[in-house]
C-alpha cells in the first residue's frame, strides 16, 4: 500500500484531496495536528507528504524544518500548500519538494506537482518506532532550533528586502555573517564562498541555512540589476522609435493578443513634406541627400517633440506626427500650430550649401487637422506599429498637399483653428478655401496659419470681404474685392485662384452652388 499523510485539519479540505489523488492501493491519512501527523509518519512510511501549515499544535514552519533535518524523513518528499505565498512567506518554505498556493486551482496544481514526486521512492522507517514524548522532544527541540532560525531570517530579510544593488547587498551580508559567525573569508563570485573555522553541527546547520538564503538574495538581486539595465537600454534604443509611454505599456503586456490593442481618440495630426522633393532627389548625390534629410528630420523633430507631440513616422521625405496620443494634453490644438511655426522658422534658417533645390528652393509644407481617430499596435502578429487611423489623418495628409496648390506653408482645417482660438493660441488664420476634397462628401473649410505683419493694412479687410461675397455667388462683387487685393498683392497665388474663378463663373455659373468649390485632384 502506498500511503499519503496529509497534515490537514479541516475536513472538507482534506475530504476534496482525498478524492482527487485517491487510487487503488494508495491510500490519503489525515492528520489534524503536528504531533500525531509525525507519529503517522513513522507508522505508516508514507511516499509523499502533504502539509498545510497553519495547525494547532505546531506551527509548519517547524514540521517541515523537522521533516527535512531527520536522515528518515528527509528522504520523503513535501509539498506545503498555502494561501500565503508572498516573497517573505516562501522564504520559510524553502525546504518544501513544492510550494502551492492554495487558491481556486490548488486541487488540479497539486494533481500536477505531485506526479514527478510520486516517482521518487523513499527510505522505508526500519528502527524502533519513536513514542508520542519522543516525537513531543524532537519537535521541542526543532522549535527552539526554529526560534533562532527565525531570528536569523528576520535580520536577513530586513536586507534582503530592502536592497537590491547587488554591491551593497554584498557589504550588508558579509557585516551579518561576521558578526554571528565565525568567518574568515567572504566572498561572491557568482556563488558565495564561505570559509569559516566552526565545528559545531547546529552552528554549521544556522550557517549552510541562512547562506542559502543569502546566495538567493543575491542571484536576485544581480537579476533584477540585469532587468533595469535590459530595460533602460531598450527603452534608451526603442524610444527612437515608439514613444517611452508606448513601451512603458508595452513591456507589461503578456502576449501578442494583448499588445494588438487600440481606442478612439480624439487627436491632431501634422503632416509635413518637402516641397519637390524629387528634384532634391535627382538633382545631388545619395551621401548628401542623406545628410540633408537627417538634419531636416532633426530639426522637425524637436520642433514636433518640443511642444509635447510625437512622430509617428517618417514616410520618405515626409513627417506623420500627432499630439494627443500617446499622451494627451488640454491644448492639443495650440501645441500643434505653434509646433508647424517652429518647424517653417527651422527650415528658413536653415542653410544647406551643398544641396540642389527646385525653383521654390528648401520649402516644406504643412497640413493640421484634429478630430477622432483609431490608435493603437495595429499591424500583423510578428510586425506590427503603434500608429493612428482614420478621417482625421486622411484629411492632415490632404491639407498638406494643397500647400502647393495655394502655395502655402501651412494649412489647417476649421475645427483646428477654432481650437487655437479657443485657446488663446494668438496667431493669424488667413481663410483660405472652401472646398469638397477627394474622398469627403461634406465640404471642408481651409485655413493658412501665417504671420500677419507681412501684410499691408486694408488687403486682409478686403480679402475676407471678397471671401464672403465668393461664398453668396455674388461674382461681380467678389471680384471687385480680390482685384483691389490683386492691386496690392499682384502675386497672391490665393488672390489669383478666386479671381479665376470669378471669371469662370460670371461666363458660366455652375449649376448648383454651396459655397465650396470641389478639387479632385490630390
Amino acid at each position: 500500500m502506498r500511503n499519503i499523510i496529509c497534515f490537514e485539519p479541516s475536513d472538507y479540505i482534506f475530504s476534496l484531496i482525498k478524492r482527487e489523488l485517491k487510487k487503488p492501493k494508495q491510500k490519503i491519512i489525515q492528520a489534524k495536528l503536528g504531533l500525531l501527523g509525525v507519529e503517522q509518519i513513522y507508522l505508516n512510511s508514507p511516499i509523499l507528504i502533504l502539509l498545510n501549515p497553519v495547525l494547532k499544535d505546531v506551527d509548519g514552519v517547524t514540521i517541515l524544518d523537522l521533516l527535512k533535518q531527520e536522515d528518515y524523513l528527509k528522504t520523503i518528499p513535501v509539498v506545503v500548500y498555502s494561501t500565503i505565498t508572498d516573497l517573505k512567506s516562501t522564504k520559510f518554505f524553502d525546504l518544501a519538494d513544492s510550494l502551492l498556493n492554495k487558491d481556486h486551482n490548488f486541487i488540479e496544481n497539486l494533481k500536477i506537482a505531485i506526479e514527478p514526486l510520486l516517482l521518487k521512492i523513499p527510505i522505508k522507517y526500519s528502527g524502533d518506532l519513536p513514542s508520542i514524548e519522543d516525537i513531543k522532544l524532537k519537535i521541542e527541540r526543532r522549535i527552539f532550533y526554529g526560534l533562532v532560525k527565525s531570528k536569523m531570517l528576520k535580520d536577513l530579510l530586513f536586507i534582503t528586502m530592502d536592497i537590491d544593488n547587488p554591491e551593497i547587498l554584498l557589504k550588508q551580508l558579509e557585516s551579518f555573517f561576521r558578526s554571528r559567525f565565525n568567518i574568515e573569508r567572504f566572498e561572491y563570485d557568482k556563488k558565495l564562498i564561505i570559509t569559516h573555522n566552526i565545528s559545531s553541527s547546529l552552528e554549521l546547520d544556522y550557517l549552510n541555512y541562512c547562506s542559502s538564503i543569502a546566495q538567493r538574495a543575491i542571484s536576485q538581486a544581480m537579476t533584477i540589476e540585469d532587468n533595469i539595465a535590459t530595460v533602460n537600454n531598450l527603452n534608451r534604443l526603442f524610444s527612437n522609435y515608439l514613444p517611452k509611454k508606448v513601451i512603458s505599456d508595452l513591456v507589461k503586456k503578456d502576449d501578442i493578443s494583448s499588445l494588438m490593442t487600440g481606442e478612439k481618440r480624439e487627436i491632431a495630426v501634422l503632416f509635413s513634406h518637402v516641397r519637390d522633393f524629387s528634384i532634391i532627389e535627382h538633382g545631388n548625390d545619395v551621401e548628401e541627400i542623406v545628410n540633408f534629410l537627417n538634419a531636416h528630420f532633426t530639426g522637425l523633430s524637436k520642433a514636433i517633440k518640443g511642444h509635447g507631440g510625437e512622430i509617428n513616422k517618417f514616410i520618405g521625405d515626409a513627417v506623420f506626427a500627432m499630439f494627443g496620443a500617446p499622451v494627451s494634453y488640454d491644448d492639443n490644438e495650440s501645441r500643434a500650430g505653434k509646433a508647424a511655426i517652429k518647424m517653417i522658422k527651422f527650415i528658413k534658417d536653415k542653410v544647406h550649401p551643398n544641396i540642389t533645390y527646385g525653383e521654390s528652393g528648401y520649402r516644406i509644407g504643412i497640413g493640421i487637422h484634429i478630430g477622432k481617430a483609431i490608435i493603437g499596435n495595429i499591424g500583423s502578429n510578428d510586425n506590427f506599429d503603434f500608429t493612428a487611423i482614420g478621417d482625421t489623418i486622411n484629411l492632415a495628409a490632404r491639407l498638406e498637399s494643397l500647400c502647393k496648390y495655394y502655395d502655402r506653408d501651412i494649412l489647417v482645417s476649421k475645427e483646428l483653428k477654432e481650437g487655437c482660438q479657443s485657446q488663446n493660441f494668438g496667431e493669424f488664420f488667413r481663410e483660405v478655401d472652401t472646398v469638397m476634397v477627394k474622398g469627403k462628401n461634406r465640404p471642408t473649410t481651409i485655413f493658412s496659419l501665417e504671420d500677419i505683419s507681412v501684410y499691408n493694412s486694408g488687403f486682409i479687410d478686403k480679402y475676407n470681404k471678397g471671401i464672403k461675397m465668393f461664398k453668396l455667388g455674388n461674382w461681380i462683387t467678389a471680384k471687385e474685392y480680390f482685384s483691389k487685393c490683386h492691386a496690392i498683392y499682384r502675386d497672391d497665388r490665393i488672390v489669383n485662384i478666386y479671381l479665376d474663378r470669378c471669371k469662370e463663373y460670371l461666363s458660366s455659373p455652375p449649376k448648383s452652388w454651396n459655397g465650396s468649390v470641389v478639387l479632385n485632384f490630390k
